[in-house]
Protein backbone atom coordinates (compact mmCIF):
# COMPACT_ATOMS: atom_id res chain seq x y z
CA UNK A 1 0.00 0.00 0.00
CA UNK A 2 2.74 2.51 1.04
CA UNK A 3 4.45 1.43 -2.37
CA UNK A 4 1.34 2.76 -4.77
CA UNK A 5 0.62 5.64 -2.35
CA UNK A 6 4.93 6.90 -2.89
CA UNK A 7 4.28 5.98 -6.74
CA UNK A 8 1.35 8.08 -7.08
CA UNK A 9 2.81 11.17 -5.08
CA UNK A 10 5.87 11.06 -7.58
CA UNK A 11 4.10 10.84 -10.42
CA UNK A 12 1.74 13.74 -9.19
CA UNK A 13 4.72 15.84 -8.80
CA UNK A 14 6.00 14.83 -11.85
CA UNK A 15 2.36 16.22 -13.11
CA UNK A 16 1.97 19.03 -11.81
CA UNK A 17 5.66 19.57 -12.57
CA UNK A 18 4.82 19.88 -15.84
CA UNK A 19 1.74 22.15 -15.69
CA UNK A 20 3.57 24.72 -14.26
CA UNK A 21 5.90 24.48 -17.33
CA UNK A 22 3.66 24.44 -19.69
CA UNK A 23 1.77 27.33 -17.81
CA UNK A 24 5.44 29.40 -18.25
CA UNK A 25 6.04 28.19 -21.41
CA UNK A 26 3.02 29.26 -23.65
CA UNK A 27 1.63 32.93 -24.95
CA UNK A 28 -1.98 32.52 -24.00
CA UNK A 29 -4.88 34.06 -25.71
CA UNK A 30 -7.72 34.74 -24.32
CA UNK A 31 -11.22 33.69 -25.14
CA UNK A 32 -13.31 34.61 -22.95
CA UNK A 33 -14.24 35.89 -19.27
CA UNK A 34 -17.00 33.89 -17.34
CA UNK A 35 -18.94 35.63 -14.54
CA UNK A 36 -21.00 34.57 -12.51
CA UNK A 37 -21.98 32.04 -15.30
CA UNK A 38 -22.25 34.95 -18.07
CA UNK A 39 -19.69 34.84 -21.07
CA UNK A 40 -17.76 37.75 -22.39
CA UNK A 41 -15.84 37.02 -25.53
CA UNK A 42 -12.67 39.13 -26.31
CA UNK A 43 -13.28 41.92 -28.90
CA UNK A 44 -12.47 41.45 -32.33
CA UNK A 45 -12.26 45.21 -33.81
CA UNK A 46 -9.82 47.84 -34.88
CA UNK A 47 -8.28 48.66 -31.59
CA UNK A 48 -8.65 45.23 -30.00
CA UNK A 49 -8.50 41.49 -32.19
CA UNK A 50 -6.14 39.68 -28.73
CA UNK A 51 -5.37 39.69 -25.83
CA UNK A 52 -2.58 37.81 -24.44
CA UNK A 53 -1.12 36.56 -21.45
CA UNK A 54 2.50 35.45 -20.25
CA UNK A 55 3.25 33.65 -17.50
CA UNK A 56 7.73 33.80 -17.35
CA UNK A 57 10.53 33.34 -15.86
CA UNK A 58 12.90 36.49 -16.04
CA UNK A 59 15.30 35.70 -12.50
CA UNK A 60 11.51 35.03 -11.04
CA UNK A 61 7.87 34.44 -12.43
CA UNK A 62 6.16 37.13 -13.59
CA UNK A 63 2.48 37.15 -15.02
CA UNK A 64 1.47 40.08 -17.46
CA UNK A 65 -1.39 40.87 -19.68
CA UNK A 66 -2.47 43.43 -21.64
CA UNK A 67 -5.95 44.74 -23.20
CA UNK A 68 -5.55 48.61 -24.05
CA UNK A 69 -3.75 48.77 -20.77
CA UNK A 70 -2.37 46.30 -18.21
CA UNK A 71 -1.34 44.64 -15.47
CA UNK A 72 2.04 42.62 -13.92
CA UNK A 73 2.91 40.88 -10.95
CA UNK A 74 4.73 38.79 -9.30
CA UNK A 75 3.72 34.70 -9.73
CA UNK A 76 3.77 32.45 -6.93
CA UNK A 77 3.51 28.67 -7.58
CA UNK A 78 1.59 27.95 -3.90
CA UNK A 79 0.87 24.18 -4.72
CA UNK A 80 -0.67 21.75 -7.46
CA UNK A 81 -2.19 24.10 -9.83
CA UNK A 82 -2.53 26.83 -7.63
CA UNK A 83 -0.88 30.25 -7.60
CA UNK A 84 -0.87 33.83 -6.55
CA UNK A 85 0.11 37.18 -7.71
CA UNK A 86 1.72 40.08 -5.53
CA UNK A 87 3.13 43.33 -6.13
CA UNK A 88 0.69 43.50 -8.63
CA UNK A 89 0.55 47.07 -10.92
CA UNK A 90 -1.55 48.28 -13.65
CA UNK A 91 -1.10 50.37 -16.84
CA UNK A 92 -3.30 53.56 -17.02
CA UNK A 93 -4.24 53.49 -20.12
CA UNK A 94 -8.23 52.80 -21.20
CA UNK A 95 -9.35 51.98 -24.06
CA UNK A 96 -11.03 54.51 -26.34
CA UNK A 97 -14.44 52.20 -27.57
CA UNK A 98 -16.99 51.73 -24.74
CA UNK A 99 -16.91 48.15 -25.14
CA UNK A 100 -13.90 47.28 -25.16
CA UNK A 101 -12.99 49.31 -22.06
CA UNK A 102 -16.41 47.34 -20.42
CA UNK A 103 -15.16 44.22 -21.62
CA UNK A 104 -11.19 45.19 -20.27
CA UNK A 105 -12.80 46.16 -16.52
CA UNK A 106 -14.35 42.73 -16.42
CA UNK A 107 -11.40 41.09 -17.84
CA UNK A 108 -9.27 42.70 -14.92
CA UNK A 109 -11.84 41.96 -12.24
CA UNK A 110 -11.03 38.32 -12.59
CA UNK A 111 -7.27 39.38 -11.34
CA UNK A 112 -7.91 42.14 -9.07
CA UNK A 113 -10.05 44.54 -7.28
CA UNK A 114 -8.32 47.96 -6.69
CA UNK A 115 -4.70 46.19 -7.28
CA UNK A 116 -5.25 43.91 -4.84
CA UNK A 117 -5.04 40.07 -6.29
CA UNK A 118 -8.13 38.14 -5.86
CA UNK A 119 -5.71 35.48 -4.58
CA UNK A 120 -5.29 32.35 -4.87
CA UNK A 121 -5.93 31.50 -8.13
CA UNK A 122 -6.48 27.28 -9.05
CA UNK A 123 -5.91 26.73 -12.88
CA UNK A 124 -5.87 23.68 -15.29
CA UNK A 125 -4.01 23.12 -18.50
CA UNK A 126 -5.81 20.57 -21.03
CA UNK A 127 -4.42 18.87 -24.01
CA UNK A 128 -6.70 19.19 -26.79
CA UNK A 129 -6.59 18.62 -30.53
CA UNK A 130 -3.90 21.06 -31.57
CA UNK A 131 -3.84 23.58 -28.69
CA UNK A 132 -3.80 23.53 -24.84
CA UNK A 133 -6.40 25.21 -22.93
CA UNK A 134 -6.08 27.41 -20.11
CA UNK A 135 -8.51 27.79 -17.44
CA UNK A 136 -8.14 30.12 -14.21
CA UNK A 137 -10.11 30.62 -11.49
CA UNK A 138 -10.24 33.50 -9.08
CA UNK A 139 -11.25 33.04 -5.12
CA UNK A 140 -14.58 33.53 -6.13
CA UNK A 141 -14.96 30.90 -9.09
CA UNK A 142 -15.13 33.55 -11.86
CA UNK A 143 -12.87 32.33 -14.92
CA UNK A 144 -11.04 33.38 -17.71
CA UNK A 145 -10.13 30.97 -20.30
CA UNK A 146 -7.30 31.42 -22.94
CA UNK A 147 -5.45 29.00 -25.59
CA UNK A 148 -1.82 28.05 -26.50
CA UNK A 149 -2.92 29.85 -29.89
CA UNK A 150 -5.35 32.21 -31.35
CA UNK A 151 -8.96 30.49 -32.50
CA UNK A 152 -9.36 30.56 -35.89
CA UNK A 153 -12.27 32.60 -37.46
CA UNK A 154 -14.45 29.30 -37.60
CA UNK A 155 -13.74 28.40 -34.01
CA UNK A 156 -14.27 31.62 -32.60
CA UNK A 157 -17.13 32.47 -34.63
CA UNK A 158 -18.44 29.03 -33.52
CA UNK A 159 -17.87 29.81 -29.98
CA UNK A 160 -19.97 33.60 -30.19
CA UNK A 161 -22.44 32.26 -31.69
CA UNK A 162 -26.34 31.38 -29.82
CA UNK A 163 -29.18 30.46 -31.02
CA UNK A 164 -32.14 31.54 -28.28
CA UNK A 165 -34.72 31.02 -26.90
CA UNK A 166 -34.68 27.42 -26.58
CA UNK A 167 -37.30 26.03 -26.14
CA UNK A 168 -38.79 28.51 -28.74
CA UNK A 169 -42.21 28.91 -29.58
CA UNK A 170 -42.27 31.60 -32.65
CA UNK A 171 -39.26 32.86 -33.26
CA UNK A 172 -35.61 31.91 -33.33
CA UNK A 173 -32.78 34.60 -32.87
CA UNK A 174 -29.50 34.12 -33.75
CA UNK A 175 -27.07 36.25 -31.87
CA UNK A 176 -23.36 37.20 -33.17
CA UNK A 177 -23.73 35.73 -36.54
CA UNK A 178 -20.42 36.65 -38.28
CA UNK A 179 -20.76 40.06 -41.11
CA UNK A 180 -17.72 38.49 -43.04
CA UNK A 181 -19.85 34.96 -44.13
CA UNK A 182 -22.09 36.24 -46.75
CA UNK A 183 -23.66 32.74 -48.04
CA UNK A 184 -25.30 31.59 -44.65
CA UNK A 185 -27.92 29.00 -44.56
CA UNK A 186 -30.14 27.39 -41.95
CA UNK A 187 -30.74 23.62 -42.15
CA UNK A 188 -33.35 22.25 -39.30
CA UNK A 189 -34.24 18.23 -39.12
CA UNK A 190 -36.63 16.28 -36.93
CA UNK A 191 -35.62 13.72 -34.55
CA UNK A 192 -35.96 11.35 -37.66
CA UNK A 193 -33.32 13.14 -39.96
CA UNK A 194 -35.93 14.67 -42.57
CA UNK A 195 -34.79 18.05 -43.88
CA UNK A 196 -38.08 20.08 -42.78
CA UNK A 197 -36.22 23.96 -43.05
CA UNK A 198 -33.51 24.96 -45.52
CA UNK A 199 -33.40 28.54 -46.36
CA UNK A 200 -30.64 31.25 -46.73
CA UNK A 201 -30.13 32.64 -43.60
CA UNK A 202 -30.44 36.96 -44.02
CA UNK A 203 -31.77 37.83 -40.81
CA UNK A 204 -30.85 37.34 -37.24
CA UNK A 205 -34.30 35.96 -36.99
CA UNK A 206 -36.88 32.64 -38.75
CA UNK A 207 -40.00 31.87 -37.91
CA UNK A 208 -40.35 28.13 -36.67
CA UNK A 209 -44.14 28.72 -35.40
CA UNK A 210 -45.23 26.39 -38.67
CA UNK A 211 -43.14 23.85 -36.52
CA UNK A 212 -45.31 21.11 -34.62
CA UNK A 213 -44.13 20.67 -30.81
CA UNK A 214 -41.38 18.20 -30.67
CA UNK A 215 -37.39 18.27 -30.95
CA UNK A 216 -35.51 19.32 -33.28
CA UNK A 217 -31.96 20.09 -34.80
CA UNK A 218 -30.50 23.36 -35.95
CA UNK A 219 -27.68 23.68 -38.32
CA UNK A 220 -26.04 26.77 -39.65
CA UNK A 221 -23.75 26.61 -42.33
CA UNK A 222 -21.20 28.77 -44.03
CA UNK A 223 -21.26 27.02 -47.93
CA UNK A 224 -20.77 23.73 -47.34
CA UNK A 225 -18.98 24.14 -43.76
CA UNK A 226 -21.09 23.56 -40.24
CA UNK A 227 -20.72 26.64 -38.13
CA UNK A 228 -23.18 25.70 -35.63
CA UNK A 229 -25.27 22.48 -34.72
CA UNK A 230 -27.55 23.06 -31.92
CA UNK A 231 -30.60 20.78 -30.42
CA UNK A 232 -33.64 23.07 -29.97
CA UNK A 233 -37.20 22.20 -28.29
CA UNK A 234 -40.21 23.50 -30.28
CA UNK A 235 -43.22 24.70 -27.72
Amino acid sequence: MKHYLATFLILLGFYTKAQQQELLDNTWYLEKVVIEGEEYFTPNNEEVNKVLATFYNYDRDLFMTNVCGGIDANLIHESQNTFTLNSLSATLIHCGDTDNRYFEQLYFSIYTNNDVPKNPFQYEINNLENKLQLIVTNNVGNKVIYYSESLSIEEAFKNKITIAPNPVQDVLQFQNLPKEYKNLTIEIYDVQGKLIINQSLKENNLNVSQLTKGIYFVKVKNGKDIIISQKIVKK
